[in-house]
């Protein structure tokens, strides 16, 4: 039988780590850009990658928050989840 809350804790991860691969590429695009000596192209990737931080730092903050209220523990102790939503919230900002 599927838990809900594990599939929730599921979504947060994988959004939380594609989120910061999306922005990993993202400086790659950007640099690829100024080596091409394409400004209007590197200010749009930086903007999409501005947009992306901050999408992924709402995303964090509401993962840590539902974390930290028992809304998704899971079967987990709350430090256990805590330290789950840090760990992950870290790993997806790399």
């Amino acid at each position: 039988m599927r838990n809900p809350q594990n599939d929730l804790m599921y979504d947060f991860v994988t959004l939380l780590h594609k989120k910061g691969k999306a922005i990993h590429a993202l400086e790659k695009y950007i640099q690829d850009a100024q080596q091409a000596g394409s400004k209007d192209c590197e200010d749009l990737f930086r903007k999409v990658s501005e947009d992306e931080a901050r999408s992924l730092q709402t995303i964090e903050q509401h993962f840590i928050e539902m974390v930290r209220n028992g809304r998704m523990s899971a079967g987990q102790s709350q430090a256990q989840a805590n330290q789950s939503a840090q760990q992950q919230a870290t790993y997806a900002q790399h």
